[in-house]
């Protein structure tokens, strides 16, 4: 299915079963060989296979890291050429080539997982991969539109890509010359792929990296719910639990523009994220509560540290995981838990120095508690009357200052409501079963982290939902866990009346919810009591089930224990009436099928433009371009990465909306990040007189000090720029909205 769905989004089949050959043999493969050496077979191929690919990425990872850094990158296939051929000629390494000691899961188990990773690929293969249509038409084969629009946050991932091909450490393409200050090991993993599969990094990043690494969270997903509870059952719960908010993608097809919370595709450093995250887990739960191989903490500590370069919300995760079972573990046995503070220590010593040598800085970043309610929008501005920019402000928020409690929690209720899902695993603590497992608080420990870090941390960009978006595979765990103990042993005909009560009580109370909203009303307690209506209906529906179920329990005592499986079936029951109502709404829009933007459009002449110029120039090159700032608007909103994105090259100046300096002055003046000057005040100065009065001066400066060796006039929607001309430069490529200079002077 995801090879056709593949295909359906314009690729090349032959291009797609090359690549998913690289994926299993180069990737899969010998991550696969390293797990059953460094710890053991899980018994199946499915299994091995996820916990493989996450641990190949890994491999792949420090391979890419040395052969780039010597500059031998089209060597870099010998990497896992290697590792195949040693386990395939070294007499002790054979053997891992086979399972030694299978252990074969059910079939139910297979059509179970196979069914709910179906509805993932397809919610993504026809939503978002439809949605956001990819670069390189014609370079690429591509059986799709030209487009003019790409979201600015792919078009800076890839540029990042291009950059992760040719240099280690790497340079911020946007500002040649710096170090790249960012969480940048995704990108490193679709260069690599890059490089092993020879197809353009456009069609790796919008096309072809997201397929595998889907499945792959999905399967490690699975392979945790299993260890965790010992049951077959649990595997095929959670990953059902994911796939309910993909299901939309059958109703609304082409219009869901994201999957559920899972996957977030403008963010593939969070795809990435989840898979080493989750793989991470399982080695940790391992290696601190089934006392494996020792082997096992290579693996899970190198996990570990790829994750903390891959999103700065992994680390705090598994530390609260690890924290809160040790913490368990201490009070319940009187003692230090000494595997538990090795774990912590090494997941504090990681964070720091990730923080130090790749994430750079905190990214705008502050504490502030329940700043997130600032994202609520309207209903916060008009309950509070605070209209002050996300990461500003005193440490506590201007309503809470002020103590308006009323609506602090009234808005605080609606976005834990909206997030209950993320929640209701906390049931794991009402079985005695459970809540004596270290590794049941090892769940909640993760959950706990980042609910704490989503209500305490305040981003310029609302980047704290990353948390959350982090904790959804231990969600699905938790709550596929505590569905297990409620149905074991129990017969069907038992349990068919609580489950299809519970799941039709929760399409009740979104229907409820629906039903008393309305536009926020006034402003003040006119706004509170207009938007508390649906926590309220939420609150009073909850609290009826409650009672009910009690009755219940007292009128039959063969369902006591069951209560387990009623919050989970609710939610679910929720969580699909919500993503069948977007669905429909999505279906019924008039909104374009592809994605689209008022500003910061670039046309064919400006694609033609950065193609050639891609084409002909050095890697390593330079370009001064004019396009920092998005185009169509009388202000500069510094978003622009045609050079450095679709060009694929370093750049003198262009978009800095995203670096940490500029993310250091959010909030001077009353602007946001995106809106601020450059901090690079000589660069900005320089680039205005290349491209208003390129005298010789102002070429040779360029050239001597910042290595400049092209210059990229863009004159689409009025943009003011003169081209350069005399000696020392001369005009290599030129269209009706574009200029390409070259600067041959010495």
């Amino acid at each position: 299915m995801a090879v056709f769905g593949a295909v359906h989004t314009g690729v090349p089949l032959a291009t797609v079963l090359g690549y998913d050959l690289y994926f299993v043999v180069g990737v899969v493969l010998p991550g696969l060989l390293l797990v059953r050496a460094f710890w053991r077979s899980t018994g199946n191929w499915v299994e091995d296979f996820a916990l493989g690919a996450a641990v190949g990425i890994v491999y792949q990872f420090a391979g890419w890291a040395g052969f780039t850094a010597l500059g031998i990158q089209p060597w870099l296939k010998l990497w896992p050429a290697a590792l195949l051929v040693a386990f395939a000629v070294v007499p002790k390494l054979r053997q891992y080539w086979r399972i030694a000691t299978p252990a074969p899961l059910p079939h139910v188990w297979s059509w179970g997982v196979a069914l709910s990773l179906a509805v993932m690929l397809f919610a993504v293969l026809t939503g978002p991969m439809l949605y956001h249509l990819a670069p390189g038409v014609a370079e690429n084969n591509l059986d799709q539109q030209f487009t003019p629009a790409y979201h600015q946050d792919m078009l800076f991932h890839l540029s990042m890509v291009h950059e992760l091909m040719r240099s280690v450490p790497p340079q911020l393409p946007q500002v040649a010359g710096l170090p790249l200050d960012y969480h940048w090991f995704a990108n490193a993993d679709m260069a690599a792929a890059a490089h092993l599969t020879g197809l353009s990094p456009e069609l790796v990043l919008f096309r072809l990296w997201p397929v595998p690494l889907t499945a792959v969270v999905v399967l490690l997903t699975a392979t945790l719910a299993r260890q965790v509870s010992r049951q077959w059952i649990a595997a095929v719960i959670a990953v059902a639990i994911l796939a309910v908010p993909a299901s939309g993608a059958l109703i609304g097809h082409r219009r869901l523009s994201v999957v559920g919370n899972l996957i977030y595709y403008p963010s593939p450093s969070q795809t990435f994220a989840l898979v080493v995250l989750t793989a991470a887990a399982v080695f940790f739960v391992e290696a601190l509560y089934r006392r494996g191989r020792p082997g096992v903490w290579v693996l899970a500590t190198a996990l570990a540290v790829v994750g903390g370069g891959a999103k700065p919300t992994v680390l705090p995760l598994l530390l609260g995981g690890a924290g809160l079972a040790g913490l368990y573990l201490a009070v319940r046995k009187r003692g230090v838990p000494a595997r538990s503070l090795l774990a912590c220590g090494f997941l504090l010593i990681a964070g720091v120095i990730a923080m130090l040598t790749v994430t750079g800085s905190t990214g705008g970043s502050g504490l502030r508690p329940l700043a997130v309610l600032r994202t609520m929008g309207t209903p916060y501005r008009a309950t509070t009357g605070d209209t002050s920019l996300a990461a500003t402000g005193d440490f506590l928020l201007r309503p809470i200052a002020e103590g308006r409690v009323s609506a602090v929690l009234v808005l605080l209720a609606v976005v834990l409501i909206g997030q209950v899902g993320l929640l209701v695993g906390a049931g794991l603590l009402a079985s005695r079963r459970t809540r004596t497992d270290p590794t049941a608080w090892f769940l909640l420990g993760t959950l706990a982290a980042a609910w704490a870090a989503f209500l305490l941390v305040d981003h310029p960009s609302s980047s704290e939902f990353y948390f959350l978006r982090g904790a959804v595979p231990f969600a699905a765990v938790a709550a596929a866990w505590m569905v297990t103990v409620a149905i074991r042993g129990r017969a069907v005909h038992h349990l068919a009346g609580p489950v299809v009560a519970s799941l039709l009580y929760g399409v009740l109370i979104f229907a409820a919810q629906q039903w008393v909203e309305e536009p926020v009303l006034g402003t003040g307690w006119t706004a509170v009591l207009s938007v508390a209506r649906g926590v309220v209906v939420f609150v009073v529906l909850a609290l009826l089930a409650w009672f009910c179920w009690h009755r219940v329990v007292a009128a039959r005592a063969d369902l006591a224990g069951v209560g387990l499986l009623v919050p989970v079936l609710v939610v679910m029951g929720m969580a699909f009436s919500s993503m069948v109502d977007q669905a429909r709404s999505s279906r019924e829009s008039t909104a374009p099928l592809v994605y689209s933007a008022k500003y910061g459009l670039y046309n064919a002449d400006e694609q033609e433009a950065a193609s050639w110029l891609q084409q002909h120039s050095a890697p390593d090159d330079v370009v001064a371009t004019n396009t920092a700032c998005l185009s169509q608007r009388r202000d500069c909103v510094a978003l622009g990465y045609l050079v450095s994105g679709l060009a694929g090259r370093r750049t003198l100046l262009e978009g800095w909306g995203y670096t940490q300096q500029v993310m250091s002055l959010h909030g001077i003046g009353g602007k946001g990040y995106m809106l601020q000057p450059s901090p690079w005040r000589d660069r900005w100065e320089l680039t205005t007189r290349l491209f208003s009065r390129p005298d010789p001066s102002a070429i040779r400066s360029a050239r001597d000090r910042y290595g400049v060796r092209w210059l990229f006039v863009d004159r689409v929607n009025g943009r003011p720029a003169t081209v350069a001309t005399g000696e020392g430069v001369e005009v290599a490529f030129r269209n009706r909205g574009v200029t390409v200079v070259r600067i041959t002077g010495n």
